[in-house]
């Protein structure tokens, strides 16, 4: 879970949920300004900024020591260790290997959080992620899981068929649920979970898997993270190309012809020879000419 702190020279304070610590009357309530800048851009606010000025959050993997003088310091406790030893893989596993080790790594972790003393569920999109998943708990119980999954009238958006093969390759209790999103009904109680500024349109789809899952279970498994952590995005494959985009003539030609030009347009349109850089404006909703346009104090202090 998060952990969201207050501390000052009089008491520390901490949470799981921001609405906790705003119901102190000694907890400072102003809004942090700057993190509009980080919300532009990653339509999020990265740790260790919530959203108000006085309070924060632990990012990943972090603890802090507080004594009767205050916060002492705040460590990072756990990395990934990408140097060579009996404890770690060589990086020139073979493919196999790799992918034996990755298979036996999630079996683990999925096993793992099986184990639970309330109703367990799937979220099951028809994804390769979720499917995975779900196949790999299917092995490991003896009982068939419950799958829950989301569904819309929109032909392009409804993965539903694709959730029902994976639920009937594995047999379990599978519920279907058709939305159709009422934004201005949802946007209240929505605002009032995510707490901090988040914009992630797909959170209103998850918001109304949540509640109808709700009824029936109290803890989910899901896919969630898959793209993150096996390079699912399309800007993952962008980056792949940095060396390759470095060497293209005429760019800004290119750049400024979509029409004829595509996804070559957009991605040469954030290139930059620095390669962080360039990682960071393809994840960047605004850029900063545009959020310029907004405040002239945003820059590029972002948190990333």
């Amino acid at each position: 879970k998060p952990i969201k702190y207050f501390i000052n020279q009089n008491f520390f304070i901490f949470a799981s949920e921001l609405k906790a610590l705003l119901k102190h009357p000694h907890v400072p309530k102003e809004v942090d300004m700057t993190c509009l800048n980080d919300y532009l851009s990653f339509q999020y606010v990265p740790a260790p900024k919530t959203g108000f000025k006085y309070i924060n959050k632990f990012a990943p993997a972090q603890y802090a020591i507080i004594t009767e003088k205050g916060l002492q310091s705040i460590t990072k406790y756990w990395q990934i260790n990408t140097s060579q030893s009996a404890q770690t893989p060589a990086p020139y596993l073979s493919k196999q290997a790799w992918e034996d080790l990755i298979i036996s790594e999630l079996k683990t972790a999925v096993k793992l959080r099986l184990i639970a003393d309330v109703p367990l569920g799937m979220h099951l999109s028809g994804g390769v992620d979720s499917g995975l998943i779900t196949a790999l708990a299917a092995e490991q119980t003896n009982k068939p899981l419950n799958t829950f999954s989301i569904g819309f009238d929109e032909k392009e958006y409804n993965e539903l068929p694709y959730a029902r093969l994976i639920s009937r390759r594995y047999k379990t209790n599978h519920h279907e649920f058709i939305v159709k999103p009422d934004m201005l009904e949802v946007l209240p109680e929505l605002a009032a979970q995510m707490e901090e500024p988040f914009g992630d349109s797909s959170s209103l789809a998850s918001w109304y898997l949540m509640r109808e899952t709700k009824k029936q279970v109290t803890v989910v498994l899901s896919g969630d993270g898959g793209d993150e952590n096996f390079a699912g995005y399309e800007r993952y494959q962008a980056l792949q190309l940095f060396t390759v985009l470095r060497l293209i003539p005429f760019k800004d030609l290119i750049k400024n012809n979509y029409k004829h030009f595509g996804k070559l347009a957009t991605v040469l349109s954030r290139f930059d020879s620095n390669p962080l850089k360039y990682y960071f404006n393809l994840i960047t909703y605004f850029s900063q000419s545009e959020k310029a346009l907004l405040h002239p104090n945003f820059n590029n202090n972002q948190s990333f």
